[in-house]
This record gives structure tokens, C-alpha cells and sequence, in this order.
């Protein structure tokens, strides 16, 4: 979806909510994080469904991936600091061999469904959340700044969270708001 959203809307410049530092982790610990996962693979290669999203946390963020794959002009705007922390949590607890020998053995729903209620939950909440954390603040920001390059399309891709945060922060610059889902 993301992919065919970048065709349709031709941005000339792109911010990704996602930190430099999250895409560096994942290349250079995802390796070792995903071998922690082969013991609670099945004989068919499959996780159980509560490994499945642990799993999908691993991989280089979709957004960032399919932006630089899709153009060379754009910036990834999400908190190194922030990132740092959560994934060092990430890799002691979430990934610790007790915790995923514990999450093997509980009921959790498939990572698909996972995402289906997400998607879900965006589509009756994103326009309701209001600004308010720092973060959407911080990018509020960096984008304020890149728009005041005149003439230039721009395109900032988040979590559904923060869409209406920034729309809020960014109202003089009149954004036009939409989820991945539209252009499916």
C-alpha cells in the first residue's frame, strides 16, 4: 500500500516517523535476534501466533524499507534517543530466552488479525487524538522547517497515533490527511 501511495502522490521530498538508529539496529542485530526465535519455529518453518508479531518487530520498518527503495529524498525523522532506549528494553526483556520461552505457550491472536484490529482501531480513532506529546512536537518541527522550501511536495508518513497531533500543530500549513488504506 505504502508503495502505491508514493506513485499516486509523486511527493518530491519524504519524512519517515522512523529513527536512524532503529533501521541501523535491525541491520546489524536482526540477525542474531531472529536465530533467538528458531528454537519456537514449527516443522513447517511457522511461530506460534504470539511469536509472530515479535518477529515482525525485528525486520527494518516497512516504511523506512519502501522509501528508500521507492526515492533517495527523504530524511528519517524519528528519536535516536527514543528508539535506543526502547530497543535496548526490546532486546534484554522482550527477546530474553524466558520471555519467549513464556510468550511459545500463550493464546494470542495471528499477527494478521493483529493487524486487521489495528487497522480497525485507526479507522474510527485517528482524526480524534489531539497534539500534546513531545514527540509529535519534535516532528512538528522538522516538518515546519522542510516546508518552508517553497514549492516543494512533502510527504511524512507515521503511526496512525500521531496523524491528527500533527495535523493539529501543522494546521497553518492546511495538510491533507490520509491512511495507507485509502490507496489500496
Amino acid at each position: 500500500m505504502l508503495k502505491t501511495a508514493l506513485d499516486q502522490l509523486r511527493p518530491a521530498y519524504i519524512t519517515v516517523d522512523v529513527s536512524n538508529y532503529a533501521v541501523a539496529f535491525r541491520q546489524c542485530r536482526g540477525g542474531e535476534l531472529a536465530a533467538r526465535l528458531a528454537a519456537f519455529r514449527r516443522a513447517d518453518g511457522t511461530l506460534p501466533a504470539s511469536l509472530e508479531a515479535v518477529e515482525a518487530q525485528i525486520a527494518v520498518p516497512f516504511e523506512a524499507q519502501t522509501v528508500a527503495e521507492w526515492c533517495s529524498a527523504y530524511e528519517l525523522v524519528g528519536d535516536n534517543d527514543d528508539s535506543r532506549s526502547r530497543l535496548e528494553m526490546f532486546e534484554k526483556e522482550l527477546m530474553s530466552p524466558e520471555n519467549l520461552a513464556y510468550l511459545s505457550t500463550e493464546s494470542f491472536p495471528s499477527l494478521p488479525v493483529q493487524v486487521g484490529r489495528q487497522w480497525e482501531k485507526a479507522r474510527v480513532s485517528w482524526r480524534q487524538l489531539r497534539a500534546g506529546a513531545p514527540c509529535d512536537e519534535r516532528i512538528a518541527g522538522i516538518i515546519r522547517r522542510l516546508l518552508m522550501q517553497p514549492g516543494e511536495s512533502l510527504c511524512h508518513i507515521t503511526g496512525w497515533e500521531h496523524v491528527a497531533p500533527l495535523a493539529e500543530l501543522l494546521a497553518d500549513h492546511s495538510p491533507t490527511l490520509r491512511l495507507l488504506d485509502e490507496f489500496a
